[in-house]
């Protein structure tokens, strides 16, 4: 999943659900309200759900390339740097070790 999509998918489920209060925000507040309520940006809460997937899928023992692909990174170059940085173990560590 994308970071695009993420988000998009994200203001969906805000906007059907609240409606009738968001008629009168713009994005930059509920990006303000996002960050208020989860103490995050909604771009961290996507990368977080990414790396989570990518758990589950390299528990299952998928590659590195289709985990890569799956969830939108640009190349598996990108898709190993980001989990380091927010698991501390390279995807292949992490896989051997589950």
């Amino acid at each position: 999943m994308g970071y695009r999509k993420c988000v998009g998918g994200l203001f969906s489920v805000i906007a059907s659900n609240c409606e009738r209060v968001l008629i009168w925000i713009s994005r930059v507040q509920l990006l303000r309200l996002f960050r208020q309520y989860l103490h995050i940006s909604p771009h961290q809460y996507c990368l977080n759900r990414r790396i989570q997937q990518a758990r589950t899928l390299l528990k299952r023992g998928a590659s590195l390339d289709d985990t890569a692909y799956e969830l939108g990174f640009a190349d598996q170059a990108h898709f190993q740097r980001t989990f380091k940085r927010y698991a501390a173990v390279t995807p292949l560590q992490y896989q051997r070790n589950k």
